[in-house]
């Protein structure tokens, strides 16, 4: 269901879910209780959104950030500046989700970085930029360590940049980049190696993992089964369909997507999706 936005109404507008207005957005974070932040590419800012109370906000105009990373609690989220010398920012529940400024990552990471992941400990916020640097930030001591400069063959995406989660079930995380149109695996040491897809194959497949295919996947979340989510640029194979960009709301094969660029499990049934072209924050429900 589309919960606020749509690809005829472009703008900055707050107000209620009908008639607020949005722009071309990169990330997504679930806080609980039917509330998100959205981070939006084209006019960069924060945008809250709560469906309880009908309301669409502007918490941090002028940042531009990607995916960001939420604790376990949903008290507090952390996001990375896309360029620049990537100031880090936290977003926390108790202060109504204004930002609070913790640090900046300075000139080792000179690339573009599209999405920041906390691992099990939710100290470090680890990241990929655009030039395969893989490297962390300590949350509580503001340390920036570079771990490896990933061994990959090709260029990664530059907008945003390449996606990344941790996966709690192997405890490594999980790299998506639409570039190479393929899915990544990082030990925490750096250590990379292929998951699924193919930088040569561009285009949308279902099967196994080793047959899997992918268009443009960008934003990934995973729920409390270790099941993967990932949101192509041109399909969902759990909802939307192939090379058809609208937005219909509906059952899963009846629903369409105007570009979805990032997803985010909420614990509680409901995935959260950024449309860019759609302008849009759309909710897949399993029930």
């Amino acid at each position: 269901s589309t919960i606020s936005g749509s690809a005829s109404k472009d703008g900055n507008d707050d107000g209620d879910l009908a008639s607020a207005k949005f722009k071309y957005m990169w990330g997504i974070a679930a806080v609980g209780n039917n509330t998100v932040l959205a981070y939006q590419r084209d006019d960069p800012r924060v945008r809250l959104i709560s469906v309880d109370d009908n309301k669409v906000t502007t918490v941090h105009p002028g940042f531009k950030g990607g995916k960001p990373a939420v604790t376990k609690d949903k008290q507090r989220v952390y996001s990375i500046g896309w360029e620049g010398t990537h100031t880090v920012y936290v977003y926390m529940k108790a202060s109504g989700w204004a930002p609070t400024r913790i640090g900046q990552l300075g000139s080792t990471f000179s690339g573009k970085i599209g999405a920041v992941a906390l691992d099990e400990t939710e100290e470090w916020l680890y990241f990929v930029d655009s030039n395969k640097n893989f490297g962390r930030f300590n949350v509580k001591t503001q340390e920036v360590t570079l771990i490896k400069q990933l061994e990959l063959s090709g260029s990664l995406g530059t907008n945003p940049g390449p996606y990344l989660i941790y996966y709690f079930v192997d405890s490594n995380f999980y790299m998506s980049d639409q570039n190479l149109s393929s899915v990544y695996k990082i030990t925490p040491d750096g250590e990379c190696e292929w998951f699924c897809g193919s930088a040569t194959q561009k285009t949308v497949q279902d099967g196994l993992r080793e047959e899997a295919l992918f268009a443009q996947p960008n934003g990934m979340t995973v729920d409390e089964d270790g099941n993967f989510y990932i949101v192509d640029g041109y399909v969902s194979t759990v909802a939307g369909q192939v090379d058809v960009a609208s937005q219909i709301d509906g059952t899963p094969l009846e629903a369409t997507f105007n570009y979805p660029y990032d997803i985010c499990y909420d614990g509680e049934g409901g995935y959260w999706i950024a449309e860019a072209w759609g302008k849009a924050i759309r909710k897949y429900a399993v029930e």
